[in-house]
């Protein structure tokens, strides 16, 4: 009997191991509705999961693809069945992705504990948030910009601060992004912009300028984040590029200079000749701070140490050769002025310059340039006259003058009285130099009107044109017109050519872009030719203060207009910039410009043929007022300025734009338009930055249907939006680039 028994107990205890070793299911359920409101989950790219005790919190990821939740009816509720040792209690949360990045619920674990049959929990919310916070709630950005005044990279009197981010789509479509730009009321440099916006999760970070033209900050590191809550806040002062001022303190700085070049071309003698930098930390003394090469290298060093950490330092190298002192050229400026510039840090102040920015390794050569230009479009339209008046080539190479006349005054060919010609020789030039220069007209008559005789290249958008120095004697720049003025441009009588200029006036308007803001109660706006060739052909004085096209703007928009009517014969070819008229004390405000290339803009009648004008009555692409001396606004020549339209023939009954044709496309495609009535059409190509890449259409058509051809193989693979705008209908699509 007492063997039975032992038998008996032995039977239970195995009955009791099975029943311990059994699992139950349970149901997890999880509602993911308020996470993807707040923007904090998407369903498309996100996956949920449910880590805890029973699953070893998804370890070794991402071999957990078990733990993913489902969401089979699209109700935003996820559900994740799992086989579970019974009567336990266990730990777990929710979360969003594989493995742990951040985006688990932050409420602390979730516990429950597990009977012995299977079970469906409750559901719950994520994070146990139950409804979307009220919103839209007001943020308060703030940066810092004095470094980067201090470093020559920010100018608070021409550039504004913007912070983009994911809660005002990143600076889509300049520049309609204004409300992005902050604000230095105080003139503290520390530049604010309260932005209104719905709680959630964001990513930001703060741009120098409207679009995206590589001066925002962080450089490739992450982008700053935020999350909003329920509630209005300001958040602390950021340091753009989280860069903090230098503390002040008396550092090191080193000098160093490379001399090789002077070496090489025996301008400079090391045994016998001194090398000294002069700025403004040594009163710009000429033999205050003396620089040696003790290892005979050529390259000339100097510490300072009493330099303190914070400074802007402005200065050039300079030689004394027996008590002649020669200074480098204004060439090598920087910060807008002729001066090198240094801004002290804390540590690593080393500048390393060569002199003059002369490669040491350029090799050196005489040789000659034969410089040519034709005047036969000056002289057709009747300003110049081959006869009585002369011109000159004038660069660097002489001293942009006619001193040295045989190196600036040009001959008349004999065979053709249109060509103007020069062979310049040059000694000891560096081969591949960069030689500056432009023709200057000498006019005969003391009483022309032609009294700025200088002319303003349309490829160079005014600027200097510029040619590399070969080092041979044979070296012929190929024949030049004078203002880059094609014969094919020349506009003859009975065109009755018509052109209406078009600038947006917001940016002026504006205290923080704008040092004196336009008025448009007080203030007259007028369009100012830039091109002395020009302005004679239409019989104006040339001067700034030149009030021929004045521009309105009768519907308020801050767009003004002015038509102008060319008298002929002329040439095709605005060179040009803005200015306005104070209402106030009759002084002028216009757009800046220099000597660099691109400081006027520069524009066309569209052509389709050499001297044709299919559209007499042209309507310019739409400009817009800039306080900067480079002008953006350009085109290259008449016959890219007319983009062909297709009309075709179709009665259009309401606005609308269709896809383009083929899409995904390699390299061109068609976009389609409709318009049930004449209307301005502007249709532009956008990046995935939001910044324009074109403009394929900006004029008034009839109503119907259009097709225009997109030719993108100058462009790379990639995501583009085009969007057009008639009248009050504005549409943007999306297509797809691929190489």
């Amino acid at each position: 009997m007492k063997k039975y028994l032992v038998l008996l107990g032995l039977l239970l205890f195995c009955a009791s191991i099975t029943v311990d070793a059994q699992t139950v299911n349970v149901t997890f359920q999880v509602d993911m509705s308020v996470q993807k409101a707040k923007g904090n989950f998407d369903p498309a790219t996100d996956v949920v999961t449910v880590p805890g005790g029973f699953n070893n919190w998804l370890n070794e990821p991402p071999a957990n693809t078990d733990k993913v939740m489902d969401d089979p009816d699209n109700d935003l509720i996820y559900t994740k069945t799992i086989a579970v040792t019974p009567n336990t209690a266990y730990e777990y949360k929710y979360n969003i992705g594989l493995g742990w990045n951040g985006k688990d619920e932050n409420t602390g674990n979730r516990r429950d504990s597990i009977g012995s049959a299977d079970t469906t929990l409750a559901v719950v919310f994520f994070n146990n948030e139950s409804s979307v916070p009220a919103g839209p709630v007001n943020v308060t950005f703030q940066v810092d910009m004095s470094v980067q005044k201090a470093k020559g990279k920010f100018d608070p009197a021409a550039d504004v601060v913007t912070v983009p981010g994911g809660f005002n789509n990143w600076l889509n479509e300049p520049p309609a992004n204004t409300d992005k730009v902050m604000d230095d009321a105080d003139n503290d440099l520390v530049y604010t912009k309260t932005i209104s916006m719905d709680p959630g999760n964001y990513e930001y970070k703060y741009n120098i300028g409207l679009g995206w033209d590589g001066r925002d900050e962080l450089g490739g590191k992450p982008n700053r984040k935020i999350t909003v809550g329920n509630s209005d806040t300001t958040l602390a002062v950021d340091f753009f590029n989280n860069e903090l001022p230098p503390s002040g303190n008396p550092v090191p700085v080193i000098f160093n200079v490379d001399m090789r070049f002077l070496v090489r071309n025996s301008q400079l003698d090391p045994t016998a000749d001194q090398v000294l930098v002069a700025g403004n930390f040594n009163g710009w003394g000429t033999a205050a701070t003396p620089m040696d090469d003790a290892d005979g290298d050529t390259v000339y060093t100097v510490q300072i140490d009493t330099i303190k950490s914070g400074s802007q330092l402005f200065f050039k190298f300079i030689y004394n050769k027996g008590g002649a002192i020669t200074w480098e050229s204004d060439d090598v400026g920087q910060n807008g002025t002729t001066n090198r510039f240094f801004f002290v840090e804390d540590s690593n102040n080393v500048i390393t310059a060569f002199w003059d920015n002369k490669d040491p390794d350029l090799q050196t050569k005489d040789g000659n340039i034969l410089f040519q230009v034709d005047m036969s479009v000056m002289n057709e339209i009747g300003i110049y006259d081959n006869v009585n008046d002369s011109l000159q080539v004038r660069g660097g190479f002489n001293g942009w003058s006619d001193s040295d006349a045989p190196r600036s005054v040009m001959n008349q060919d004999f065979l053709d009285p249109n060509l103007w010609t020069l062979d310049v020789s040059f000694t000891g030039e560096a081969v591949q130099a960069k030689e500056l220069y432009k023709y200057f007209v000498k006019v005969n008559d003391p009483n022309s009107l032609w009294t700025d005789g200088w002319e303003r290249p349309v490829p160079t958008g005014g600027g200097n044109r510029q040619v590399l120095f070969e080092g041979t004697t044979n070296q012929v720049i190929p024949v030049e017109f004078y203002d880059g003025i094609s014969p094919d441009w020349v506009i003859t009588g009975g065109k009755n050519i018509q052109v209406t200029f078009n600038v947006d006036m917001n940016p002026a308007m504006d205290p923080v872009q704008q040092a004196i803001p336009f008025n448009p109660a007080l203030d007259t706006l007028y369009w100012i030719s830039e091109q002395p060739s020009f302005v004679f052909s239409q019989g104006w004085l040339d001067k700034d203060e030149m009030r021929v096209l004045m521009l309105t703007d009768p519907d308020n928009d801050n767009i003004y207009s002015g038509t102008l009517t060319v008298q002929e014969p002329a040439f095709n070819s605005f060179v040009y910039r803005y200015g306005w008229v104070s209402g106030t004390d009759g002084s002028w405000v216009f757009e800046p410009a220099g000597f660099s290339n691109f400081a006027y803009r520069v524009r066309f009648v569209g052509q389709d043929a050499a001297r044709s004008f299919p559209f007499p009555n042209w309507n310019m692409p739409k400009d817009t007022w800039t306080n900067k001396e480079i002008k953006t606004d350009q085109e290259k020549d008449p016959f890219t300025s007319l983009t062909t339209v297709s009309d075709k023939g179709i009665i259009a009954k309401d606005f609308s734009l269709l896809q383009n044709y083929p899409n995904p496309f390699n390299p061109s495609t068609t976009i389609r338009f409709s318009i049930p009535q004449q209307s301005v059409v502007t249709l532009k190509i956008y990046n995935i930055l939001g910044e324009e890449v074109t403009t394929l259409l900006n004029k008034e058509l009839a109503s119907g249907t259009y097709d225009v051809t997109f030719d993108a193989k100058s462009l790379s693979s990639g995501i583009y939006f085009y969007k057009i705008q008639a009248g009050n209908f504005v549409s943007t699509k999306k297509m797809m680039l691929l190489k």
